[in-house]
């Protein structure tokens, strides 16, 4: 009797570690947040529709995107609509295509990654948009995308231009009419399974290479990186990843500024590339 009873408290007390284990890395996880990647042909200045798995309800939601290809004369993806379902994005301007990798997050989100998104119109130099809850010091990774319909001929450049713990400032760099900035931070003390790095830039190089403050258990994840260089008043520049560059530990980049910083987000994704459509978290 007595050893059955001891079995028994030593099996309820297994699963209670096991539930406390399970509700830990609920904590730790990267909330209702997708990753998805999807291939994009040559030319890639035509419209790419990238799938969101699941859904969203409804359109109330924040998108980043980064192109992965080789160095050329490239340019950053442009949001040109968006649907619960989701979104069309013209991924650059480049030859001979690529991959685009693309991150999303609602509004509803509750997890220590800020995501906001700011309209503007009358052709702005700058952008600002403001964090909601605000940073207590400006030690965060950020990556910002825009969405326009005044798209035209494309040719978008960008950078950002300034970060304080209550907002963050991007470049208009080819001076559209109207639009809507996305982006997205990551505060250096969060330990979601979204991985982040930040890296100082400087003598113009033809690619730096940004590690993970976590490794990856494999190449399969979406990163979206941006330039940051303090104080630009505007900019022609663009990043991209390096195609075939993603590791475990670290992601390739190609900045194309003389000076400043490079910040990337990843989160994994659940199917390869080749996936129609793209895939999800």
């Amino acid at each position: 009797m007595k050893n059955r009873q001891l079995r028994l408290y030593v099996t309820v007390t297994l699963a209670v570690i096991v539930l406390l284990y399970c509700a830990a890395l609920v904590a730790a996880n990267s909330g209702d947040i997708r990753g998805t990647t999807v291939l994009f042909a040559s030319p890639g200045n035509n419209n790419v529709t990238v799938v969101w798995n699941p859904p969203f309800p409804d359109t109330n939601y924040i998108a980043v995107c980064t192109a992965e290809q080789f160095p050329s004369d490239f340019l950053l993806p442009v949001i040109t609509s968006r649907s619960p379902q989701s979104m069309n994005i013209v991924p650059t301007d480049a030859f001979p295509g690529g991959t685009l990798d693309c991150i999303a997050i609602p509004d509803s989100d509750g997890t220590d990654i800020r995501h906001t998104r700011a309209a503007f119109t009358g052709h702005p130099s700058q952008v600002t948009v403001p964090w909601n809850p605000v940073f207590t010091d400006s030690n965060y990774t950020a990556v910002c995308t825009m969405e326009t319909q005044d798209y035209g001929n494309g040719e978008f450049t960008s950078v950002i231009s300034a970060k304080t713990p209550d907002s963050i400032t991007v470049t208009n760099g080819s001076g559209f009419n109207t639009g809507t900035m996305h982006c997205m931070a990551i505060p250096d003390s969060d330990i979601s399974d979204v991985r982040r790095g930040r890296v100082t830039v400087s003598g113009h190089p033809n690619t730096v290479t940004v590690p993970w403050n976590q490794r990856f258990a494999n190449g399969s994840y979406a990163a979206v990186c941006s330039d940051e260089v303090p104080g630009a008043m505007g900019s022609d520049s663009a990043i991209a990843t390096y195609a075939d560059s993603k590791l475990p530990a670290s992601v390739v980049t190609i900045p194309e500024i003389q000076s400043g910083l490079v910040d990337c987000i990843a989160i994994l994704t659940r199917c390869a590339a080749s996936v129609v459509g793209g895939c999800g978290p």
